[in-house]
């Protein structure tokens, strides 16, 4: 699959392995794997068979989705269908606290 990354900062830690920006490494490593995998897919059907990403539609205007990075962080993407490739383009990553139990 085609795809897009918005913010120049995860542009950055997509494209050199030594920077992290505001990420922690471990978060940066699962951002660049999850990438990895996005580009080696057709569409989308196919990340939705990826259990440890737990790709899920965001319901709400648009095409948003987001892919699971680690337990407390998300990968928000949006989907253009284009008429022979979707392309994904990554927008930001969400990080949350752990619920406490």
């Amino acid at each position: 699959m085609d795809l897009r990354i918005q913010d120049e900062e995860l542009r950055r830690i997509a494209s050199e392995t030594s920077f992290t920006g505001e990420l922690s490494g471990n978060l940066a490593d699962m951002f660049r794997q999850t990438l990895q995998i996005v580009a080696a897919v057709s569409d989308e059907s196919v990340l939705s068979r990826f259990k440890c990403l737990k790709y899920r539609v965001i319901r709400g205007p648009g095409s948003r989705r987001r892919l699971a990075l680690s337990g407390d962080a998300d990968l928000e993407v949006r989907i253009q269908n284009g008429n022979r490739e979707p392309k994904m383009i990554v927008e930001r990553i969400i990080r949350s606290e752990r619920r406490k139990k």
